[in-house]
């Protein structure tokens, strides 16, 4: 096999020079006598690298070229398939917890069980206000006329909706 310069090997890949440059110092395609064997560095790199996703393949010598219907390309279409699937998942499961995150950080996200649990405090508190109510105001409302029971009524509730509001409580 013929040995190629950097740049002619480059072209027959479809890349950039540098690119190849960067692979030869990461020691990802050796040299031989300061060229490119191009059968030890396309099974190299097919060791040493994993495609990008929808990248294109690399044209190979003629006799290299595998039959399209062949189970070998179908494979190795699948394993690169699979490998972008699985990458977007976890790129957007790592996009998920982050944005989750970010919502905690800012306070518009809490823990459902101390949500819960200071929810069923409040309730319990709210309740046994409005249920004192009546014992509170009997005394007062007995001998009024409607309109003042009324009256009495009407400011205790605003006060206690007042305390609600203001968390009071």
């Amino acid at each position: 096999m013929e040995l190629l310069s950097i740049r002619q090997y480059a072209k027959r890949r479809e890349c950039h020079p540098s690119y190849i440059g960067k692979l030869i110092k990461l020691g990802k395609i050796p040299l031989t006598e300061g060229k490119i064997n191009p059968v030890q560095a396309d099974e190299a790199l097919a060791r040493n690298t994993r495609p990008r996703p929808g990248a294109t393949k690399p044209k190979s010598a003629p006799s290299e070229k595998v039959a399209v219907g062949s189970t070998s390309a179908q494979s190795v279409e699948s394993d690169e398939l699979l490998y972008a699937v699985e990458l977007a998942r976890l790129t957007r499961a790592k996009a998920d917890a982050a944005e989750m995150a970010n919502h905690v950080t800012r306070g518009e996200l809490v823990n459902r069980e101390e949500f819960e649990r200071a929810s069923a405090e409040f309730d319990e508190l709210l309740k046994r206000r409005i249920s004192g109510v009546p014992t509170k105001l009997a005394p007062r409302l007995a001998g009024q006329t409607a309109t003042q029971a009324y009256a009495i009524l009407d400011t205790e509730m605003r006060e206690l909706l007042a305390e609600f509001n203001r968390g009071d409580m």
